[in-house]
Order: structure tokens, then C-alpha cells, then sequence
């Protein structure tokens, strides 16, 4: 099995086929392209709002921000929130299955600083990855955190590569 995806765009190899009763055509990549307004101290649902690729349309832009599970099986599930504050006490992101906090045991956590100036945090980000079994219907949302020292206008931060979510299917 090589190169499911060779680069965003073009596809080849497994995608839209079916191997081993396995449907490779559930593969997503989705990220934040426009900042929300976050309310401190509250767990504040992530707008993830630009589709990298969606093979199988399963995530949804708008109210809701998740992505529905097609099919019952196992998914590798990754995600990253990168926060802009130089004042932050306090910063986490969590995975939200069927609408409340996942406990998938197993799941991995990082937390990443970049200083600025006068040692104040500048940027960021927490990530995480985890493979859970899901059934189909069940939906996937992440959510972050900030909590601050003063009062300050911190924001998640925009970009393929600072916020995102990549879900796809890995086993029935």
C-alpha cells in the first residue's frame, strides 16, 4: 500500500477504493482560515472553515464545524489549535465526539510555546492524536480554551498549518 495521497490535490493509489473491506474514501483534511471570537475561559467550538480535501463530503462548514463518521470502524484522528496571546494562563483543545468531550483512552497531547518578546508567550499550540473506534452517525468537533492573566484580546490563529483536523479510516 503506497501513497494514498501523493500531495493535497491529486490523488492516487487507494482513495475511493476498497481493499481488504477496508473504504479508503474516508479521508479528510479541513482547517481555520478565519478567526472566531473567543470568550475566555469557555470552551469555544473551532471554526473550521476551509476544506483541503473532503473525499466522501462527510465534514461540514457552517453552524456545526464537525465531520460525520460514514462508516463503523477505526480512524487516526490529528488535530492541532495554534493561539495567538501574550498573556495566556491557560490553553487547551479537546476532541468533542456526538457533542461532548471524547475520553479515548490512548489519545496523545502536545503543547508547544514560541516566546516573544519580554518572554511572553506569542504563539501556541496544543495538539493531539488519537485512533478510537466510531460508529456511523457519530461526529467529530474540536474545541479550544484560552484563559488569561489580563485582560487582553487573544485568537486562535489562522492557517493550514497552524489549525486543523485530519480524520480518515483505517480498519472496520
Amino acid at each position: 500500500m503506497s501513497g494514498i495521497i501523493n500531495n493535497i490535490g491529486s490523488r492516487t493509489g487507494l482513495i475511493g477504493q476498497t481493499e481488504g473491506g477496508v473504504d479508503h474514501s474516508t479521508i479528510c483534511r479541513v482547517y481555520m482560515a478565519s478567526a472566531p471570537t473567543v470568550t475566555t475561559t469557555t470552551w469555544t467550538l473551532v471554526t473550521l472553515d476551509t476544506i483541503s480535501f473532503d473525499v466522501g463530503s462527510n465534514f461540514e462548514i457552517g453552524s456545526t464545524y464537525k465531520y460525520t463518521i460514514p462508516s463503523s470502524g477505526y480512524y487516526h484522528v490529528d488535530y492541532q489549535l495554534t493561539m495567538y496571546s501574550g498573556y495566556m494562563a491557560n490553553f487547551n483543545v479537546k476532541i468533542y465526539t456526538n457533542g461532548s468531550e471524547a475520553d479515548h483512552k490512548g489519545a496523545e497531547y502536545r503543547l508547544n510555546a514560541l516566546t516573544g518578546q519580554g518572554g511572553l508567550v506569542d504563539l501556541t499550540s496544543a495538539s493531539g492524536v488519537m485512533t478510537a473506534y466510531f460508529s456511523a452517525g457519530d461526529y467529530i468537533q474540536i474545541y479550544g480554551y484560552i484563559e488569561e492573566r489580563s485582560a487582553t484580546s487573544s485568537s486562535f490563529s489562522t492557517g493550514a498549518n497552524k489549525t486543523y483536523l485530519n480524520v480518515y479510516k483505517i480498519s472496520n
